[in-house]
C-alpha cells in the first residue's frame, strides 16, 4: 500500500542536515519520492513503505515528529488508459549466430 509520510524535522537548519536526511530516507527500500519544505521544517515521503522504519532511521540521525501519516489520496489512475507495449531487443548474442528459436 502507498503511504504517505509527513515528518517536522527540527535540526532542518542547513544544506548538510537537509543532505543527511534525504540521503537516510532514500536508502530505505520501497520509497518512491521525497519533499523537503525548508520553510515549515517538514520531510514528506511517498511509497510502499513501513513507517516505523523511516522514523526509527530518522530519529538516529536528527530530532524528528510524525504530522500526518496514512494512505496515499492521489494513488487512483483512470481506468481507460491504456498501457504502452514495451518491446525488448536482446544484442547479448554473437552477431554472426542465429539464436536457436530461428532455425527452427
Amino acid at each position: 500500500m502507498v503511504m504517505k509520510l509527513v515528518l517536522k524535522v527540527h535540526d532542518l537548519h542547513d544544506p548538510k542536515s537537509k543532505r543527511k536526511a534525504l540521503k537516510t530516507v532514500s536508502s530505505i527500500e520501497g520509497v518512491d519520492s521525497l519533499a523537503v519544505d525548508k520553510e515549515k521544517k517538514t520531510l514528506t515521503v511517498v511509497g510502499d513503505i513501513v513507517v516505523y522504519n523511516v522514523v526509527c532511521k530518522l530519529r538516529k540521525l536528527m530530532n524528528v515528529d510524525i504530522e500526518v501519516a496514512g494512505p496515499n489520496k492521489e494513488e487512483k489512475k483512470e481506468k481507460n488508459e491504456e498501457t504502452p507495449i514495451t518491446y525488448y531487443y536482446n544484442s547479448d548474442y554473437y552477431p554472426y549466430y542465429w539464436p536457436s528459436f530461428y532455425t527452427k
